[in-house]
């Protein structure tokens, strides 16, 4: 047993360092060399407890920043979560995922609620999220390197017709054809131009008579289509980038709600809806929403209903949009939280929903927000 004990405490002096080893020269076992390491470089309970409550601290305040790449981030929140397990923390997996999915960037937003609607967060695992935003991660990456984007700016001056476009002046007294060429060539390159992520989808041909809406009035889709499923990948992907596009065209709004609800086995019948969209989107590229200076700021709501429209779950879907000055400044449409018994009951819902957010704009109103 001592000789035992005499290569053990060999074995702890070479591992030891120097400095320390000048402190635990007097005892006498290797049991009491180990112990008096350990209540030294581990610490006691309150010790514990005070490096935990750092560690969730720093956990929390984690953020993603936005020249950091998505396996600096992960690498970042598993160091602090794993140093919270060695300290006694049950850190799971679906703490992990939520903390990093409610700190990204803004341009992983439609990415974050894609993944929110089409997979189990609870089941979700951190490698599988991971290998999700890389992919994402390297479409942004890719899409960057090939926008070029043209910056055009004025400067007003003294006199009559006088601008500058990247620092080259065009006056238009002097009647020079060269100069209106160019000032009609840079207003031509400013015109709106199709979303670069459009080009990744086969949509068809271009907007035709037939295609005068982004879906045919009154069409029903249900989930029990007995048809072939297709891509799951794929279909999120797009319906992804669709929701993307509803910030900036209403009229988008209504099919990627409807479309949206199919993320899980889509089948050829929903694949087909979502590409009309698509055809819709590439005869409509110039349409946007125009803002006029001046006005009396007035706001106007307008709402509807249908009713029962969902084949499964027999819910109503209701919409809203808010005009000011003329100008469509909020919009929306939503599957009804409860099932309603009469078309009566369905528009007034709608209704109230209509007259929550008018309350709400009205207060920003007054307090001078908008």
């Amino acid at each position: 047993m001592k000789l035992k004990d005499l290569k053990v405490k060999n074995y702890l002096f070479q591992a030891i360092d120097r400095t320390v080893l000048d402190t635990i020269l007097k005892k006498d076992t290797a049991k009491d060399i180990w112990d008096a390491m350990k209540k030294k470089f581990e610490g006691n309970a309150k010790v514990k407890r005070s490096h935990l409550q750092a560690l969730r601290r720093e956990f929390e305040t984690l953020e993603m920043r936005s020249s950091e790449g998505v396996t600096e981030y992960f690498s970042r929140v598993m160091t602090v979560a794993n140093k919270m397990r060695l300290y006694g923390e049950d850190m799971q997996d679906v703490k992990v995922v939520e903390k990093i999915l409610r700190s990204l960037t803004e341009k992983f937003n439609y990415v974050v609620c894609s993944i929110e609607e089409s997979k189990d967060i609870d089941a979700l695992t951190v490698d599988e999220l991971q290998s999700s935003l890389i992919v994402h991660e390297q479409k942004f990456q890719r899409r960057n390197g090939e926008e070029q984007v043209l910056k055009v700016t004025s400067e007003g001056g003294r006199g009559r017709g006088r601008g500058t476009f990247r620092g080259e002046t065009c006056d238009e007294r002097d009647g020079s054809s060269e100069g209106e060429d160019r000032v009609r060539e840079l207003q031509q390159s400013r015109e709106r131009q199709p979303p670069m992520w459009m080009g990744d989808y086969v949509s068809g041909e271009g907007l035709s008579d037939e295609f005068i809406c982004p879906i045919v009035p009154g069409f029903k889709i249900s989930r029990e289509e007995n048809d072939d499923f297709v891509d799951e990948t794929y279909y999120k992907q797009l319906v992804g980038s669709l929701m993307y596009l509803t910030t900036t065209r209403p009229d988008m709004m209504f099919v990627t709600c409807l479309i949206s609800r199919y993320m899980t086995k889509p089948t050829k019948i929903h694949l087909q809806a979502a590409k009309r969209a698509l055809r819709y989107l590439k005869g409509t590229v110039n349409y946007g929403i125009h803002y006029k200076k001046g006005g009396d700021g007035e706001l106007l709501a307008f709402t509807d209903s249908d009713y029962a429209g969902d084949m499964e779950d027999r819910k109503s879907t209701s919409g809203y949009v808010f005009l000011m000055n003329s100008s469509a400044v909020s919009w929306c449409s939503k599957k009804q939280p409860i099932v309603t018994l009469s078309t009566t009951e369905a528009e007034f819902v709608a209704a109230a929903v209509c007259a929550c957010q008018g309350v709400w704009k009205e207060n920003f109103k007054g307090a001078g927000t908008i």
